[in-house]
Parts: C-alpha cells; sequence; structure tokens
C-alpha cells in the first residue's frame, strides 16, 4: 500500500496513488494496471490499446496467480466482469467519473465500484480481451475487516445511483 503525507494526516489508499498517476498521464488513452499484476504477453499492452473503441473500455483477461495449483480467472471473455486489474480506457472517460473514488481506502470493491461508475456512469460497454496478465495471490483473512469494510461501501455507493468517485469528475483537459 502505497502511503503519502497531506498536510499532518498520513493517507494509506491505493485509489490515490492510482489517481496521481491518472492525473500525470497525457494522450488521449490510459493503460490501467494493478501494481500486483504482471503480463504474460509482450505485446499486451499495445493489443489493450489497439482493441479500444469509442463507447467502450477494454479489460484484460486476468488470472489470480499461485504456483501450486491452476489459476482461478478473475476476469476475462469467460468471466466477464468489469474489474481494472490490467486495462485500457480513453482518459475522457476516465476524468468523466473522477477516476478512482478515494473514499476506498484499503483494497477491496474499488475496481468494482470503478467498473460501475464507466458502465452506469458513463454508459460505456466493457470489451473483455484475451491480452492476459496475473495477480499475484495474496491470502485475505475470511473477515478482514478494512476489506469488508469496502464492501459496505461499495454497496452504500451502488443503491445511492450517483456513479462518480466521491470527489466528483475531474476537469479534462
Amino acid at each position: 500500500v502505497w502511503s503519502f503525507h497531506t498536510g499532518n494526516t498520513l493517507a494509506r489508499n491505493p485509489a490515490v496513488a492510482r489517481n496521481i498517476a491518472y492525473r500525470a498521464a497525457r494522450g488521449t488513452m490510459v493503460v490501467a494496471q494493478s501494481d500486483d499484476v504482471f503480463h504474460r504477453d509482450s505485446d499486451g499492452l499495445s493489443r489493450l490499446v489497439s482493441e479500444l473503441s469509442s463507447g467502450h473500455f477494454v479489460i484484460a483477461t486476468v488470472h489470480n496467480y499461485r504456483e501450486e495449483r491452476p489459476a482461478e480467472c478473475y476476469t476475462g471473455p469467460n468471466v466477464p466482469r468489469p474489474l481494472f486489474f490490467l486495462g485500457a480506457l480513453f482518459r475522457a472517460d476516465l476524468y468523466a467519473v473522477g477516476g478512482n473514488d478515494e473514499e476506498f481506502t484499503a483494497p477491496g470493491y474499488e475496481d468494482d465500484w470503478f467498473g460501475e461508475c464507466l458502465i452506469r456512469g458513463r454508459g460505456l460497454t466493457p470489451l473483455f480481451s484475451d491480452v492476459h496478465g496475473f495477480h499475484q495471490h495474496h491470502d485475505r483473512p475470511p473477515y478482514d475487516p478494512s476489506y469488508g469494510g469496502m464492501r459496505d461501501i461499495y454497496e452504500r455507493k451502488c443503491k445511492s445511483g450517483h456513479y462518480v468517485a466521491s470527489g466528483g469528475a475531474w476537469e479534462f483537459r
């Protein structure tokens, strides 16, 4: 987890780190990748960008990587869940939904919410690519209060029907 100081408050939030990178990005397209995902395909990033089209965002096929057993598929053509472990989108769409929601202060459900904002808030359709990535496996306890708390935030946000990050849309330039 990435941390930094804001005034006299220490923030620990993966969404903050992602948003800093998103705002530093230039060009019309952004490739979004979780820090614990690695690529199988050497041309994966260029293929993700080439598959991007207006009204869509692209999600790679991502498996949970474990050396001791076959990888479980998190998302892809056979498991079409719009989880942004590895994907591509237009920067204008990213800005319209306000990036990753910084109300999610720990990993868990922030990728689900980002997908919901793109689909329900922006009206985009996910395209599921055969570009492959592998998520580094890390165990979670059956109930981790911070992880469970993220689910509660996700459910509350879905019930609100307001599909944009809590900081609102960003000004696109």
